[in-house]
């Protein structure tokens, strides 16, 4: 059973293709209602279309803003490593993730002292600096 850090990234995306087209026929319809109260209130001077035309534009701000927030979201850039360490001198040294890594496995000769055996001791998750992303991160890693 390996550790799969693109889970995270397929149910953000999952997410978005789901809730991406609802946030959209909300806000069109909303609009297309706004118009047609706003449309009634000018024909008729009748109150409540106006009061009904206020509490639309409302929903079709909160939906506005919703929309942009989904838009923002971006699945966090993230890299699988292993640490390496020579039980004999030491040396510790990272690498990619490789299926099959376990913790305190033997993964051959220290390339520092050529005796020690280099011994899996840690799998972790690092986010990846560098890249400018606003988004939001649905996970906190």
């Amino acid at each position: 059973m390996g550790i799969h850090t693109s889970s995270v990234d397929e149910t953000i995306v999952n997410l978005k293709k789901k809730w991406l087209p609802i946030y959209v026929v909300a806000l069109v319809a909303s609009i297309v209602i706004l118009v047609a109260l706003l449309y009634l209130y000018f024909s008729t001077n009748y109150d409540q279309y106006m009061s009904g035309a206020l509490l639309v534009a409302m929903l079709v701000a909160y939906i506005s803003w919703s929309l942009g927030r989904l838009l923002k979201i971006r699945p966090a850039s993230t890299q699988l490593l292993t640490l390496l360490k020579c039980d004999t001198c030491g040396y510790e040294e990272e690498r990619n993730y490789a299926e099959g890594d376990a913790l305190f496995q033997e993964k051959g000769v220290c390339p520092k002292c050529n005796s020690g055996k280099m011994v899996v001791m840690g799998i972790f998750v690092r986010k990846i600096e560098g890249q400018k992303s606003k988004g939001y991160s649905l996970f906190k890693m």
